[in-house]
């Protein structure tokens, strides 16, 4: 009641009072792992983007560092972590949940941070300090760093304020060097409780990296908690120079897959015909042509362009069709809004011969959509560039965020064994990891002591800010400057972070 808010106010040494809200893992739509013989041999675009991989050859590996991640606990069994306890990897952790927590019962906390139902964590995780791995030619950016595991969500992805609090407090007591909170709240101030505890832990020296969001569309004054805390490093996202991308299997030619893109997989199990409008854009009502028995088991593919995708979903719907391919009008692929319709963007070429196919009668042409069948194409398009879903800042006090950006689209990453091994996400949440990762470089590099008179976690945001790249709206860079805003300092530089000479403070 008011009163008692009142009655706990006065209470000497009471400072500030927060309701304690349920929070929620950031919602996870994995693809499965391509075959590996898809991929290129320097699949680590994530880091050559950013200097690690140039970092890594000077032979920084993050030994001496230890990192917390608080998330969903992790696969500890995977070759990427190998293990369990002291002497592992994962050296140490905590469950604060338990598998069956849903915000309003009980947790059931234990000391075992193993996960195997949610997977968010598992994939920071081995982003951080995962071991290499040839099947995928995967390493983590600091491999020889220690990982605490501390389980905030549990398999339905639920938590509270109070649990990641006492993860974030019991991270810093077990003596962790860098926090990585891979999680947002929505709240906008750097006042929120888990800011305040962030901030907190920042300015004792720690490194303390969370993920800006994932909600560009609404607009700006969308930054984060914990990301709004004044000295966290709050992480945007950039596009990948290659994107994996799941494959069509075209039955009834010799055609090869075709790739589509599209932020989660087709879910479709049953092989389909195609059929094209007259109007091949779509962009009138479709009143001919159409089959006897409906469009709601074919794949309606038309061509970009000519009017907005609104109109083509509308115009489709109307005659009842649910699934759509859009044909881009030049090479390559970028993310299109397709909202309204089961759909995806395929490359000119493709779209071309589907309905080359359509018009010479091939009626023995049908569409399956594997799984585990994808291929890595160059990104034409948007690579280092801002991705569409990484999300606005600044604080609603003004508050200079996001800090920083990294690559956050198509990651590849280990992924709990019940859940497929291996997985491909997209979103903040893996971009901010590859911050914390260059963090234990650079304590492996200048040392956990006090750096140009500011503490080490300071001075690594000061440096990291100070040396990253400032990105335009397009790849020559002759474009407008994108807003801090929405970029921060710009795309990372692990290595001139790392290697330059130059320090300015304040």
């Amino acid at each position: 009641s008011s009163s008692d808010l009142l009655a706990l106010a006065s209470v000497q040494g009471v400072v500030a009072i927060y309701p304690v809200y349920i929070r929620w893992g950031p919602k996870c739509d994995p693809s499965p792992a391509p075959d590996p013989s898809n991929l290129p041999t320097d699949y680590t675009p994530s880091h050559i983007m950013s200097g690690i991989d140039k970092l890594q050859a000077q032979g920084y590996t993050g030994k001496g560092v230890k990192i917390a991640v608080i998330d969903s606990g992790v696969d500890y069994n995977l070759p990427a972590f190998g293990g369990f306890g002291p002497s592992k990897k994962i050296y140490t952790g905590y469950d604060f949940v338990g598998d069956a927590f849903t915000g309003t019962n009980t947790p059931q906390p234990d000391s075992d941070p193993f996960d195997n139902c949610y997977g968010h964590g598992t994939g920071v995780a081995s982003i951080i300090a995962g071991n290499p791995d040839t099947t995928y030619n995967f390493t983590g950016v600091a491999p020889e760093a220690k990982i605490g595991a501390y389980r905030v969500f549990s398999c339905s992805g639920a938590s509270t304020d109070e649990i990641v609090v006492q993860a974030m407090l019991k991270a810093y007591q077990d003596g962790n060097d860098i926090l990585n909170l891979s999680l947002t709240d929505r709240s906008g101030w750097s006042e929120s409780v888990l800011s305040v505890v962030a901030d907190r832990i920042a300015r004792k020296g720690k490194i303390v990296t969370a993920a800006a969001g994932n909600l560009q569309a609404y607009g700006t004054w969308f930054a984060a908690a914990p990301g709004t805390g004044t000295n966290v490093i709050d992480v945007a996202s950039v596009d990948p120079p290659k994107f994996t991308l799941q494959t069509i299997d075209v039955i009834g030619t010799n055609y090869p897959n075709i790739p589509y893109l599209k932020t989660t997989p087709f879910n479709i199990t049953d092989q389909r015909p195609i059929w094209v409008p007259t109007d091949v854009f779509a962009c009138s009502a479709i009143t001919s042509g159409l089959p006897s028995h409906g469009l709601a088991q074919y794949v309606v593919v038309v061509s970009r362009g000519n009017c907005a995708f609104s109109t083509k979903i509308a115009n489709l719907k109307a005659v009842g069709a649910t699934t759509m391919l859009v044909y881009n009008t030049a090479p390559g692929y970028e993310l299109v809004d397709l909202t309204g319709i089961n759909g995806a963007l395929i490359s000119q070429t493709d779209g071309q011969y589907l309905v080359s196919q359509f018009k010479a009668n091939n009626f023995n042409l049908l569409l399956s959509f594997p799984l585990g069948q994808p291929a890595t194409v160059d990104n034409l398009y948007t690579p280092g560039l801002i991705s569409s879903f990484s999300s606005w800042g600044p604080t609603f006090e003004m508050g200079f965020k996001p800090n920083v950006a990294a690559a956050g689209a198509y990651i590849l990453t280990p992924w709990p064994a019940a859940l497929g091994s291996w997985a491909i996400n997209t979103g903040t949440s893996f971009a901010a990891p590859l911050v914390a990762g260059v963090g234990a470089l650079y304590l492996q590099a200048k040392g956990k002591g006090p750096i140009s008179d500011l503490l080490a976690g300071l001075a690594f945001k000061t440096q990291i800010e100070q040396t990253a790249r400032n990105l335009t709206t397009n790849l020559d860079d002759t474009g407008a400057v994108v807003s801090l805003a929405l970029q921060g300092a710009g795309l990372m530089n692990a290595f001139n972070a790392v290697n330059y000479k130059t320090f300015i403070t304040p």
